[in-house]
């Protein structure tokens, strides 16, 4: 708990914490139970509708381009369907984080912290970093829905 970080992160930095119980037993000591959930709902508001993006993109556009496309339509397919994903996660992201790193007291709610980027920054605020996310999700996803289609004709084949 007590000791020297020697990770590199500064020089004379204390640890916060011991490990991750020690992490969760001070949390909780400090704010009650509540603290070990801060930001769920804004992980939900992020990722709920991302999943729906992510997941109806692929399956329409592989649904569309299966038949004439074989494998390089799955890995477009997958590529895009991250892109879509990203493009509705990365605002509300943008936000949770922003809600999740604040200083204790900064903001009282999640919408708080909407007005408080778009005041600052704009509409393009939310889309902070959008760029580099959105170079990795193409070529990340279209290698993962990829990986998963080759599974299920492995599985498939062995009978399961």
């Amino acid at each position: 708990g007590d000791e020297e970080d020697d990770g590199g992160g500064g020089g004379g930095e204390r640890e916060q914490y011991a490990g991750m119980l020690d992490c969760a037993r001070k949390l909780v000591a400090a704010g009650g139970l509540g603290s070990l959930f801060l930001g769920l709902g804004a992980t939900l508001v992020r990722d709920i509708p991302a999943s729906v993006a992510y997941f109806y993109v692929y399956a329409a556009l592989k649904g569309a381009w299966a038949a004439k496309g074989g494998q390089a339509a799955i890995l477009a397919a997958g590529g895009f369907a991250g892109i879509a994903n990203w493009l509705v996660c990365i605002p509300p992201d943008t936000v949770k984080t922003k809600l999740q790193t604040a200083p204790e007291g900064r903001y009282s709610n999640y919408f708080e912290v909407w007005s408080d980027v778009l005041r600052s920054a704009g509409f393009l605020g939310l889309y902070a970093g959008i760029v580099p996310v959105l170079i990795r999700a193409f070529p990340a996803n279209a290698a993962c829905f990829y990986g998963m289609e080759a599974a299920k004709t492995a599985l498939a084949a062995v009978g399961l």
